[in-house]
């Protein structure tokens, strides 16, 4: 029978996951899939859809960044195992990133959504790579995020 602690940090562990996994998820669906289909389909009409789905989503990233980075605060305190110069050093530039993903979330939010509204229709495909690029920081971002935790992991309690 797994004991208290073991739960806890099970539920702590998978409300992590769970946050990375929605931010993640939203984010890539959005940007590579939903965008580009209705681009095509949607034509000069596509600005008017990207704003009006775009609009919620910013506060659901931005809460499922939130859950990441309270629930990985939690693990960082409930986890035992080998707390080495090294491990922390991965939590450190995890939290680091989880900082650049929040600034940049909030710059797209407040800077470049704000321009791309006000664009006229001959610059919408510069502001749509703009778009892209910000997208493909945001999956590296979160890809690093996934990469270094696992790293922690296997520092704290060794590469079984």
């Amino acid at each position: 029978m797994p004991t208290e602690g073991a739960v806890t940090l099970a539920l702590l562990q998978a409300t992590h996951l769970a946050g990375w996994a929605f931010a993640y998820g939203a984010l890539t669906y959005t940007y590579y899939r939903l965008n580009a289909q209705m681009l095509q389909f949607a034509g000069d009409g596509f600005e008017a859809f990207a704003d009006a789905t775009s609009g919620s989503l910013r506060r659901w990233v931005l809460g499922s960044l939130v859950v990441a980075g309270l629930s990985g605060a939690a693990l960082v305190a409930a986890t035992p195992g080998a707390r080495t110069g090294t491990w922390w050093l991965l939590v450190g530039v995890k939290t680091a990133i989880l900082a650049a993903l929040f600034l940049v979330q909030e710059h797209v939010a407040r800077q470049m959504w704000p321009r791309r509204r006000r664009a006229p229709p001959d610059q919408w495909p510069v502001e749509r790579r703009r778009f892209f690029r910000a997208a493909l920081l945001t999956s590296l971002l979160l890809l690093c995020q996934l990469v270094l935790g696992s790293l922690a992991h296997a520092v704290a309690h060794g590469s079984r």
